[in-house]
């Protein structure tokens, strides 16, 4: 399915289900539009390897919490992967650690900065469409190790624990796609920027540029949050020419200010993606960043199954 039939089928899902797609226009809060950014030349790939992030602040995530127990995550097994010296967790469905036919996997990134059984619940309908569900768990996450760095370092651990579910018995390798929620969404952004290990990439109430992010949010930041290179490479905004597979972001229509910048925002991003021949979109869905999951879920299911080749 093209680019074009896909986004003309959701609008017309939109219509059809009273998802309320609409134009948005940009907001003075977040990145300015029409072509003011400064796009990178240089792909992520090739930037992340001339860039050492200063962190100012060496800790956990600003959210902490314990690991849930296993029993605590109904239909879901522990499942570690080494990620640049660390082990760390992920949550996976057990059909992933048994041999079998292969099937597609969905990795899903939670939202906020740490891992809770709710994130599971989110990530329940692609089992039910098909797809293996793998849920990294972050380092400085849950009691962790390894420092927090703000969608930073923690895009190493996206792409490790990607490359350590690829071997598993039961996963396509080829057919591994990447979703995320919130927070989880931007980095979702970035991971699908640095590397080609997936399929395509679906985000959640995203934060394409991070400096809409950081205001009012300032203490989340384990940096400099005035340093430019800090910030460009923590916005997918200035890196959109590059994607390495299709991308599609969700916004609900009830996330307020925020929302529709951010919207705007990506709208740009789509902007310079597309003028790179690159398949990204955008598209608007009811409710705020939390009751919009479940319509973004069901529209990320139909792009995933398309690509996937699995029929209903």
């Amino acid at each position: 399915m093209t680019r074009r039939e896909w986004m003309q089928r959701s609008a017309l899902a939109c219509t059809a289900g009273s998802l309320g797609c609409r134009q948005q226009t940009p907001n003075k809060i977040g990145e300015p539009m029409d072509g003011e950014i400064n796009p990178s030349r240089e792909d992520y790939i090739t930037a992340r390897k001339g860039f050492r992030t200063k962190l100012t602040r060496v800790g956990p995530s600003p959210e902490p919490s314990e690991m849930p127990p296993p029993l605590g995550v109904p239909g879901a097994l522990p499942f570690t992967y080494p990620s640049g010296g660390l082990q760390l967790l992920a949550w996976v469905n057990p059909e992933v650690k048994t041999a079998g036919p292969r099937r597609p996997a969905v990795m899903f990134l939670h939202g906020g900065f740490a891992f809770s059984p709710s994130h599971w619940e989110y990530a329940r309908p692609f089992l039910r469409a098909g797809f293996h569900v793998l849920i990294p768990v972050l380092r400085g996450e849950n009691g962790q190790s390894g420092a927090y760095s703000l969608l930073y370092d923690e895009v190493d651990d996206c792409l490790a624990c990607a490359e350590h579910l690829s071997r598993a018995p039961s996963v396509d390798p080829a057919k591994i796609f990447l979703c995320g929620h919130g927070t989880g969404g931007t980095l979702a952004l970035l991971s699908s920027l640095a590397s080609d290990q997936f399929r395509a990439c679906a985000a959640f109430s995203p934060w394409p540029s991070i400096r809409t992010y950081l205001q009012g949010r300032e203490q989340d930041a384990p940096f400099d949050p005035r340093a430019e290179g800090e910030l460009r490479m923590r916005s997918p905004l200035y890196y959109a020419q590059h994607f390495r597979c299709p991308v599609r972001s969700f916004f609900g229509l009830g996330e307020g200010a925020e929302g529709e910048a951010n919207l705007a925002t990506a709208k740009e991003m789509g902007r310079h993606a597309r003028g790179s021949t690159k398949d990204v979109g955008e598209l608007t869905v009811s409710g705020d960043s939390l009751s919009a999951i479940a319509p973004s879920t069901a529209a990320t299911i139909g792009f995933f199954r398309d690509l996937a080749g699995i029929r209903a």
